[in-house]
């Protein structure tokens, strides 16, 4: 078996989203988000359950700390929640909201962890969703008054900064699917989404470059390879179709300062007008393209199935050799696991990206999920604290190679305890700290006989 070696300077890694981990999401002033209106909505969520009290990271944020630094965590990709510095979203500004991510910030400057920060990942202010959210053009402001407030308030320490985070998400399954806040269904408001969302990003971009922050800014995205099921024309250009909506939809603006004209021929007079601008806005340089690869998909054509007129077929998994390598049972499938660059180049707006105008250098950051084709340590094998917890991380390296346009890419791993273990650190020691914290958020639920902690 070939040994998983990594530079030296490779940044071991892990992530967060503030809703996810917080807790507390009313606290000291902070404005529900439409995450917290779409999870206490009756039938919305299995079981009922909320991130009222989550993982208490809002109380209990030193805790955390100590646990990463424990682990040899060298990174930490964490976002902040906007409706906790700006409750209505815009205009009044929450200073206890502010001083947490102070106090978060300098923790882990103290630490030797590097905070890399998202600035919006799903928790739109419910106020700004009552005047139409992404679907308003007028969010594009809303979204760099609220970055330029995190820039001038934390740009003296925090040098790493992502402005979304998979936007693709937002659009698709906030306001198409209506799986996600604020549980949309309608195919031409998401469309709206995606690109006020694109433009809002370019904004804040500007905004950084123009407040003099030292530092580098970039998107995070998740992209997905698109197989035909079969040889057909028709699964073909299915696949052709997904991929300009999942991946390029994103890519193509940002790189080449256009839409995928696919996107635009399929859906037609549900595309929203560009305003002029836009896409010069949109395509503003970035430092970095944060890539979170989960997996590549296989679609077939299906008439009248969604907005795309396709299915995604599920493939066989892989098992595991005596000699360590992959092997499919019964059928083979259309499409293998991936080195992130060949899922990166896939997608294939970097192919034909616009040349820089700028002399800095474009990088591209990538994340992958384990599998069971993949050397890297199961994520069983992380405490069970952590596995709650994990989500993709994008954390820098050398570069591994060379895109056409030439942008390096740079590559990240999924955390886990065998992989970030701090041979110094006491195993039994960091069990009891997590004991100790189970065990107290079950007392707090017996005394107040409620889950919801404000």
């Amino acid at each position: 078996m070939t040994l998983l070696t990594f530079p030296k300077n490779f940044v071991w890694g892990t992530a967060t989203a503030s809703y996810q981990i917080e807790g507390y999401p009313l606290a000291d002033g902070a404005g529900p988000s439409i995450w917290h209106r779409f999870s206490h909505t009756p039938g919305n969520i299995r079981g009922g359950h909320n991130a009222d009290l989550a993982c208490e990271h809002y109380r209990r944020y030193p805790e955390d700390i100590a646990l990463m630094k424990s682990l040899g965590i060298q990174g930490y990709r964490m976002s902040a929640a906007w409706p906790r510095v700006l409750p209505e979203g815009m205009g009044r500004i929450n200073e206890a909201g502010l001083d947490f991510y102070d106090r978060l910030i300098d923790a882990l400057l103290k630490a030797d962890i590097t905070p890399y920060v998202t600035l919006y990942h799903w928790d739109l202010p419910s106020d700004l969703q009552d005047m139409g959210g992404w679907a308003n053009p007028a969010i594009a402001d809303w979204f760099t008054e609220y970055a330029s407030v995190m820039f001038e308030r934390l740009g003296d320490r925090v040098k790493n900064w992502i402005t979304l985070n998979e936007p693709s998400v937002v659009m698709d399954r906030g306001h198409v699917f209506g799986q996600h806040a604020p549980g949309m269904r309608d195919i031409w408001a998401a469309l709206r989404v995606a690109h006020n969302q694109l433009v809002a990003h370019g904004r804040a971009v500007r905004a950084f470059r123009a407040s003099g922050a030292d530092g580098e800014i970039g998107i995070a995205l998740n992209l997905h390879p698109q197989h035909a099921a079969t040889d057909s024309e028709e699964d073909r250009i299915c696949a052709i179709r997904t991929d300009a909506y999942y991946n390029r939809l994103f890519m193509d603006p940002i790189f080449k300062g256009e839409y995928p004209a696919e996107a635009l021929d399929w859906f037609g007079e549900a595309w929203p007008n560009i305003g002029p601008g836009d896409l010069d806005e949109i395509s503003t340089h970035i430092d970095f393209l944060g890539v979170n690869y989960y997996f590549p998909q296989v679609v077939a054509h299906r008439a009248g199935q969604g907005a795309l007129h396709s299915e995604v077929l599920r493939q066989p998994a892989p098992t595991r050799t005596s000699a360590g390598r992959s092997a499919l049972k019964g059928s083979t499938m259309r499409c293998g696991p991936y080195r992130p660059s060949t899922a990166i180049l896939r997608c294939s707006s970097l192919k034909t990206a616009r040349p820089s105008t700028t002399t800095r250098t474009q990088t591209v950051w990538w994340q992958t999920m384990p599998d069971s084709t993949t050397s890297a340590p199961s994520r069983r094998s992380a405490p069970r604290h952590l596995r709650r917890r994990q989500s993709p991380g994008l954390f820098p390296v050398d570069a591994h190679g060379q895109l056409r346009v030439g942008i390096r890419v740079r590559c990240s791993l999924w955390h886990n305890q065998r992989g970030l273990h701090n041979p110094e650190a006491n195993g039994q020691e960091i069990r009891a700290m997590v004991r100790r914290r189970y065990q107290s958020q079950r007392r707090d639920q017996r005394l107040t006989g409620t889950r919801c902690h404000m």
